[in-house]
């Protein structure tokens, strides 16, 4: 190699390479390197990505992400999910500790039917069966339809009657069997 004062020799280097000046020994030791640089470059894209086992043995990720958004959506079990989607209780849950966004989401996600039939309700609340419902269940001691049948001597009697029962557990006098 030639070398010119005040240049280095990396530079001479490119720019006889450019020229095609290298010498056939030089060439293929040149093309030896890459070809070693570019066989290390698959070995570390293979161990890096294609190790381990896949997400959900092999089933392609968006298409079961996508089926697993779709049954949580209509508040479908976990059971429910996973047989929609195919897929293992295992693979499932190991998706989930490794992206714990994606389990927000779902819980996000099962809220979707609640909101709806609230949404639902309160459309239709002008209309007289919707309205009595809706009452009855967040207005229970005004609008229940639960009938409390019993009087005030009756309750009265009964807490008597639970109280004596105590006293006798309590000093150890129990009924025994005939």
């Amino acid at each position: 190699m030639i070398k010119i004062k005040g240049q280095k020799n990396k530079h001479v280097e490119k720019t006889q390479k450019k020229k095609g000046q290298l010498k056939e020994e030089e060439v293929k030791k040149e093309a030896n390197r890459i070809q070693l640089k570019k066989a290390r470059k698959k070995r570390s894209k293979l161990s890096y990505k294609n190790v381990g086992r896949k997400w959900f043995d092999g089933k392609n990720e968006n298409r079961v992400i996508a089926k697993l958004e779709k049954a949580t959506a209509i508040d479908a079990t976990v059971e429910e999910c996973l047989y929609y989607a195919d897929i293992s209780n295992d693979s499932y849950y190991r998706y989930l500790k490794a992206n714990p966004d994606f389990r927000k989401r779902l819980a996000a996600l099962r809220q979707r039917p609640v909101l709806k039939a609230r949404r639902t309700i309160v459309k239709n609340i002008d209309q007289p069966e919707y309205a009595k419902w809706y009452l009855e269940r967040k207005k229970k001691s005004e609008f229940s339809q639960r009938i409390d049948t019993l009087d005030e001597g009756a309750r009265e009697e009964i807490e008597k009657m639970r109280k004596e029962l105590k006293e006798l557990f309590k000093d150890g006098k129990h009924i025994t069997k005939r």
